[in-house]
C-alpha cells in the first residue's frame, strides 16, 4: 500500500476533528457576541 493509503484514515480524522473546533469556535463567539449585544441593549435603554 502506499504512503496515500496509510495515512488516509489519520488525515480524515485530523480533518474532522479540525471541522469540530472551528464549529465550536465560532458557536462560542456566536453566543459570546449575542449576549454581549444584549447587555449593551439594556444599557443604552437604561440612559
Amino acid at each position: 500500500m502506499d504512503n496515500w493509503g496509510d495515512y488516509r484514515e489519520s488525515l480524515l480524522t485530523h480533518i474532522a476533528t479540525v471541522g469540530k473546533l472551528i464549529k465550536a469556535t465560532i458557536d462560542g463567539f456566536t453566543g459570546l457576541d449575542a449576549e454581549l449585544a444584549k447587555e449593551l441593549r439594556k444599557k443604552e435603554k437604561k440612559k
